[in-house]
């Protein structure tokens, strides 16, 4: 598994045939816009593609990540309800987890030969998120 950091709250999770990207706020490159690791690299990267966004705040929830599914249709969108409750995103847009809570266990099956199994739960406390990945 490897933990890049993206920018200022962001950052993504790659494993084998599934990415989560978590907090997107603006990629890497301080030069050019919609360019660095997550437009160069991980929105292309084959596998699952998970984006989750802790709260509504704009640098930890940009609504560009909504037009990445012209992209990759393939995408889950995992947010924290207060982003539905400060309508900046849609009900049909995410699954939303509320503060404190837990969303059902999303099992992500890796597309390599290892063929593990990830299971992730996500818990959104105030502000900010507790995200814990463990193979099962």
């Amino acid at each position: 598994m490897i933990l890049d950091y993206i920018y200022h709250s962001g950052f993504a999770i790659e494993a084998e045939g599934v990415t989560v990207i978590i907090d997107y706020y603006k990629d890497s490159s301080e030069t050019e816009r919609n360019r660095g690791i997550v437009h160069d690299r991980l929105l292309k990267r084959p596998g699952k593609l998970y984006v989750l966004s802790t709260h509504f705040h704009p640098d930890h929830f940009n609504r560009e990540i909504l037009t990445w599914k012209e992209q990759r249709p393939d995408i889950h969108y995992i947010f924290s309800k207060d982003i539905l409750k400060h309508h900046r995103a849609k009900t049909e847009d995410a699954i939303y987890i509320q503060k404190g809570k837990h969303t059902k266990t999303i099992r992500f099956e890796s597309t390599l030969s290892a063929q593990r199994m990830w299971e992730v739960r996500s818990c959104f406390i105030c502000k900010g998120g507790a995200f814990s990945m463990q193979a099962i």
